[in-house]
């Protein structure tokens, strides 16, 4: 439920600093941004003028109001006579955080409630009876489904709690998500929070996103340290998801019944792979924040550029990236150039055949792709080869280079087809590099066939745009 306070704020940047303004901080709910208004006199608003980014504070009794980043998204002052005018700056403040000051006392922090953004996908089994005297009793079914390890002795569990709104003679619940972190977090202030969990549940939460095909993020959170203090942090800098999937007949790559041990399986891998910057690439682009307004040719580009970034991992793991040493590459650079010098006449040409000549030392894309895909044992049947022979063209690759250059009127009828399939192939890749087994996901080959139009109905997509890329 969204708040407001009413404060006098104190502006710094580098050695300036304003005190004394009359604000109205706008809380979120508990996802969007925070915005403050600021009421400041005309000596103030002039000189906070050449600034766009603050770091804000403000004081209601014993509470604080802190944000590091606060930035200018509206500024105006109108004058209507020489005393009077009204002077107005909005700020959105991001990373922001009150402390509050609280009557009891812990050793140290044991938990921390992180909210979880809007989704239908990780349900938490509950059932609510209403007691004779009116109250409500809420029992967890199968609690232990929905905890999970993220360190040694770190721990994180979903739940599902309520706001109660009054409405009429009764209330209104309003069920939100929450991720509960516990264990031996050794946290004594906020930056803890951040350079210790903050991390580990990032990309905790973005596997959970792979597995349900729709982006999930921690939006803010809430925790009580030793010294009476009580924090309530509300994420900035970051795109909240629409909390909807992206468009598909299976809700995720696994079934629900598999999401416990999938996320077992898959994290303490995910944490030591040596892919693992580039998966995470992958499974942004799998899963957007905004799944329902995407430009197909955008994000067909996208996924394949987040599939060239695994492959290049594996290029410089493996060591090939180059087919000859930089002494080979140099001599052969020299004979190359020299034959090119008698044989064409033409200076322009020659400089730019001269300007390919780099090209020639790279091992191809194909060739790495195909050895990539055989050492890692990744199955890519059923799917749209992602090279294609010449007289079988197009391959998945074919289409990203027409896509390139800016030729797409000869794909519109099977480019949502293909786009399909790209993203089927991404995902099996990353499940590969993880080491879940196709068999056990909801993109292997019998479900495909059996349900996906794009699969089942292959042979004529593909007859039909060979036919279209020869002409």
């Amino acid at each position: 439920m969204r708040q407001e306070y009413t404060a006098i704020a104190t502006l710094t940047v580098d050695t300036f600093m304003a005190k004394g303004i009359k604000c109205k901080i706008q809380l979120p709910g508990r996802m969007g941004n925070v915005k403050i208004h600021l009421y400041p006199m005309s000596d103030i608003w002039n000189n906070i003028q050449p600034y766009f980014k603050f770091k804000f504070d403000a004081y209601i009794g014993d509470s604080k109001f802190h944000s590091d980043e606060a930035y200018v998204i509206k500024s105006e002052c109108k004058y209507y006579s020489k005393e009077v005018n009204e002077c107005y700056v909005e700020l959105q403040a991001n990373d922001f955080f009150i402390a509050d000051t609280v009557s009891w006392e812990i050793e140290s922090c044991s938990s921390i409630i992180f909210w979880i953004s809007p989704n239908d996908k990780i349900q938490v089994p509950q059932i609510i009876n209403q007691m004779n005297d009116g109250t409500v009793e809420v029992n967890h079914c199968n609690k232990e489904n929905f905890k999970f390890k993220l360190h040694d002795d770190i721990f994180v569990q979903f739940d599902k709690m309520y706001d109660y709104e009054k409405k009429g003679k009764g209330y209104a619940a309003s069920p939100y998500l929450i991720a509960i972190v516990t264990g031996n977090i050794a946290i004594t202030n906020l930056s803890d929070v951040l350079l210790k969990i903050k991390p580990m549940l990032d990309e905790f939460l973005l596997l959970i996103s792979f597995a349900f095909r729709t982006c999930i993020v921690w939006t803010g959170f809430e925790l009580t340290l030793g010294n009476h203090q009580h924090c309530t942090y509300y994420r900035g800098n970051c795109l909240f998801p629409d909390g909807k999937g992206r468009p598909s007949i299976r809700d995720g790559v696994v079934e629900f019944r598999e999401f416990k041990n999938f996320m077992d399986h898959i994290y303490p891998i995910f944490k030591k792979s040596t892919y693992k910057e580039s998966l995470k690439h992958a499974i942004y682009v799998l899963c957007p924040w905004n799944s329902q307004n995407i430009i197909l040719e955008e994000n067909y580009l996208i996924l394949f550029a987040a599939l060239e970034a695994i492959v290049l991992t594996y290029r410089r793991t493996v060591n090939r990236e180059f087919i000859l040493s930089k002494d080979e590459c140099k001599s052969l650079n020299k004979a190359v150039k020299n034959t090119i010098h008698h044989e064409v006449k033409d200076k322009i040409k020659r400089g730019e055949l001269y300007s390919k000549l780099p090209e020639l030392n790279r091992v191809a894309l194909r060739t790495v792709f195909d050895d990539f895909c055989k050492d890692n044992s990744i199955d890519l049947s059923s799917l749209w080869p992602v090279f294609e022979k010449s007289d079988h063209k197009p391959g998945l690759s074919d289409i990203r280079n027409k896509l390139v250059h800016g030729d797409t009127q000869e794909m519109l009828g099977f480019l949502s087809y293909a786009h399909e399939h790209l993203q089927y192939v991404l995902e099996r890749i990353v499940c590969s590099l993880l080491n879940w087994p196709l068999e056990r996901t909801e993109i292997n080959s019998g479900i495909l066939k059996r349900e996906i139009v794009s699969v089942n109905k292959f042979l004529l997509i593909k007859e039909d745009a060979e036919k279209q890329f020869k002409t």
